[in-house]
């Protein structure tokens, strides 16, 4: 009785196969890296709804008082606490280890162990930033009751006009974040706290960064909370607007509505 030997593989049979094995990954690998990067999309609008619906809840409790825009010279009515030495005689309690009892803190029940609401998943600088810097992806509006002098920030909710168009809070692009009072518009474009654009970042122009020259990729998106509390994801010639930016009467306010470079 003769055994049939079975015939391996070729040398070029074993090329080809690898070929296509190849050319499958390659063909798979971007698609699942923009599958990954639309959920963390999703994830970090999730994050911004649910900052606004502790923000709602501390605006019912405060009779319609806006907490304080985070900043370096702390105070105990900043909407969350990242500093570690007070600031007397009124940042005294706005340390991070009292996270949990800032205003937002306590809707969201935050702790200095747990606080990836206020991260933005696909801010891959965010691990490498520590207290007392600003270590969170969010920052507010600073016409919302922060270290805005022209015009004066709004202080209640109430003066806010078209609260479904003005946007509160957004996500700052990581070269410039360093508090949480983001120069969201300005009549000096050099110095403007770009809305970050980490989740539509294929193809950019580069630099992406201020520029006296105006905002840079004016139509990449990023997410950003409006003053109703609905969140969506904008483009920065919507974000850096004028009319978007300012509470109220932003038509009296002088200055271009926008600088756009590219």
């Amino acid at each position: 009785m003769f055994r049939c030997k079975r015939a391996a593989f070729t040398l070029v049979e074993l090329l080809v196969v690898i070929g296509i094995i190849a050319v499958l990954i390659g063909v798979l690998l971007p698609a699942l890296a923009r599958a990954r990067e639309h959920a963390n999309r999703l994830n970090c609008t999730s994050n911004l709804r649910q900052i606004g619906q502790a923000l709602v809840i501390y605006l019912n409790q405060s009779k319609g008082a806006i907490p304080v825009a985070p900043k370096n010279a702390c105070n105990d009515y900043d909407a969350w606490f990242y500093r570690t030495s007070p600031n007397p005689p009124f940042g005294n309690h706005a340390l991070f280890d009292n996270l949990g009892f800032s205003p937002v803190g306590k809707n969201l029940r935050l702790t200095p162990k747990s606080y990836k609401v206020l991260i933005c998943p696909t801010d891959q600088l965010a691990p490498l930033r520590k207290p007392p810097s600003y270590i969170y992806s969010y920052v507010f509006n600073r016409f919302f009751n922060g270290n805005s002098t022209t015009p004066p920030p709004i202080r209640k909710i109430s003066e806010c006009r078209m609260s479904a168009e003005k946007i509160w809070i957004y996500e700052e692009d990581g070269a410039t974040i360093d508090d949480g009072n983001g120069e969201m518009w300005t009549t000096n474009w050099g110095a403007v706290d770009l809305l970050s654009i980490r989740h539509d970042e294929r193809n950019k122009k580069v630099p992406d960064a201020s520029s006296t020259n105006g905002v840079p990729n004016s139509k990449r998106r990023g997410n950003v909370l409006f003053a109703d509390g609905h969140a969506d994801f904008v483009a920065r010639n919507v974000c850096h607007a004028k009319r978007f930016a300012i509470p109220n009467n932003p038509q009296k306010i002088n200055g271009a509505e926008i600088l756009v470079w590219n």
